[in-house]
């Protein structure tokens, strides 16, 4: 497995985390299905487990409109800390408006800044799991505002690769 942080103001090695630049990007209209949860007891793990297995499950993304692909955003927002502390979690598509919203669905719009990026490479979820521990034990000096995760083409490729975006303060 690889997994790559990346910063704007370092290029150094982290306990196997190599830090190097932000990525800009957004803004992003997504549609889709939200949760709260939380990592205390290791809940996030089986709620976001159930989440994507109700999107996939009930074939929720052809249920999406306006949407501008097939790439799915996995977003992390509305934290009531830091990373202990319990958040919203999104799991939807991007789309070019909010019109005709399904019911049962909502809209989130992934504001546009600079984000340290993280690619997670390997085996999935594992990957992505052990992305998350790495970066909750990194110094990255985090906002806790929106944080995501991108599923693209990358991610059906061998070896698969998951995109991360984290808020970070300037």
């Amino acid at each position: 497995m690889i997994i790559y942080i990346i910063l704007l103001r370092e290029n150094r090695k982290v306990k196997g985390v190599r830090m190097q630049s932000k990525r800009k990007f957004g803004p992003q209209k997504i549609i889709g299905i939200s949760i709260k949860t939380t990592n205390e007891n290791d809940k996030s793990r089986a709620d976001i487990g159930a989440c994507f297995e109700r999107f996939y499950g009930e074939d929720l993304p052809a249920r999406i409109p306006n949407k501008t692909s097939e790439e799915v955003f996995a977003i992390y927002t509305e934290y009531e800390g830091n990373h202990t502390q319990p958040y919203r979690y999104i799991l939807g598509c991007p789309v070019e408006s909010f019109d005709d919203v399904p019911e049962g669905f909502v809209t989130f719009e992934i504001p546009a800044k600079e984000y340290a990026f993280i690619e997670a490479t390997g085996e999935m979820p594992r990957s992505v799991v052990d992305a998350w521990k790495e970066i909750w034990k990194s110094p990255l000096e985090r906002e806790y505002s929106v944080d995501f995760e991108l599923y693209g083409q990358r991610t059906f490729e061998t070896p698969p690769t998951v995109e991360i975006y984290l808020s970070v303060k300037s």
